[in-house]
């Protein structure tokens, strides 16, 4: 091929490999150009010359080798509209749409790929009209505005970017997405209130008897992602959500309403024994300040110590967990210990067996 056939395909390549930065090193850049775009290096080096010769790029030598931070000079090429937001903007036109409302919904276009114009047309006149129907919406879950106002789906308002959301009304931004239920357990008066992170060990320390004496609250939610953390980050929201807000559910005895046992003096939390179940915590600690950790930790603890516990990886789906930071925990020596004890394998709540956690709290 002839030097003009490859100029846009280096070109190409070279915006490519640029990406965000300034400038490409020219430290094997020829090489690296040669295995994007499958051009013997030499092709590639006399593409380079003519760049230079067209005052294209800079750093690079009349024989096309770089020798200095090659900097194309050349205006960005600007990227053409997606298919799904061209159609979009045809459908925002076919309702008239001004172009404040446009730019407005401007960025939902990918969420409704694959959708026909006249359906776009609907979703769009939907969207808009909710600017005046919002407020007295606001306090609706998510899902039921959904399913009221855009074409009978329930899901379709999630999908939307959150910017797209607030913009339309800032109040359908912060719509609650979940039924706020929270599961509980015990006797009317209990000795203390343990947070548990999950509901499966919430229903082993019921079977193992410690809600005869001890409130115990779990999270429940449906449709929570597989993400291992998911229901300790939620038990962490519900928690900083006002009481009234929650919707409390018995699994066992009469334990007391749910915003006694949030205000309890004597309130622990038992999760995972992994830096993320210890982030979860912390998290709650800010909205409790009296909040302990379990005594259910201690062998938890003995059973990482004693090479029991796994690794950070897909397989235990903890491969997502934020390395533990120099100082992070420096302010709760206890909470500290345990982290640097799992700062590279865990431990889950549940391999604790009903005779261990009656032993300890029972």
């Amino acid at each position: 091929m002839s030097v003009e056939k490859n100029l846009p395909i280096v070109q190409e390549a070279l915006w490519h490999r640029l990406g965000d930065r300034k400038h490409l090193q020219p430290g094997g850049l020829l090489n690296r150009l040669a295995a994007k775009t499958g051009l013997h290096e030499h092709e590639v080096r006399r593409v380079m010359a003519r760049l230079r010769e067209m005052d294209w790029l800079e750093g690079v030598a009349s024989t096309g080798e770089p020798f200095a931070r090659v900097i194309i000079k050349a205006d960005r090429p600007v990227a053409p509209d997606p298919e799904s937001l061209r159609r979009w903007n045809f459908a925002l036109e076919q309702i008239d749409a001004s172009p404040e409302d446009r730019d407005l919904l401007r960025d939902a276009h990918a969420a409704l790929d694959g959708m026909e114009v006249a359906d776009l047309a609907t979703v769009a006149r939907a969207l808009l009209a909710l600017r005046d129907m919002v407020q007295s919406d606001e306090a609706r879950p998510q899902f039921l505005v959904s399913a009221h106002h855009l074409m009978s789906s329930s899901k379709m308002l999630g999908q939307l970017p959150v910017g797209v959301r607030y913009a339309i009304a800032p109040s359908l931004g912060a719509l609650k997405e979940q039924i706020p239920y929270v599961v509980t357990a015990g006797p009317e008066a209990p000795i203390e209130i343990i947070l548990i992170e999950n509901p499966w060990a919430f229903e082993l320390a019921v079977e193992a008897g410690i809600a005869d004496r001890y409130g115990l609250i779990v999270t429940f939610g449906y449709g929570l992602s597989r993400d291992t953390d998911a229901y300790g980050r939620q038990l962490a929201g519900l928690v900083e959500a006002r009481a009234s807000e929650l919707v409390q559910l018995t699994r066992f005895g009469a334990p007391p309403a749910i915003g006694a046992m949030l205000s309890n003096p004597n309130i622990s939390f038992w999760g995972d024994l992994d830096l993320e179940g210890l982030r979860i915590y912390r998290r709650l600690k800010a909205r409790i300040p009296h909040l302990k950790l379990s005594k259910l930790y201690g062998p938890m603890l003995a059973r990482l110590e004693a090479g029991l516990g796994h690794p950070y990886v897909s397989a235990t789906g903890k491969q997502g967990q934020m390395e533990l930071r120099p100082d992070e925990f420096a302010d709760d020596p206890e909470a500290q210990i345990l982290a640097h004890a799992c700062s590279s394998r865990g431990i889950d709540q549940e391999c604790l067996d009903d005779k261990v956690m009656s032993a300890i709290l029972n």
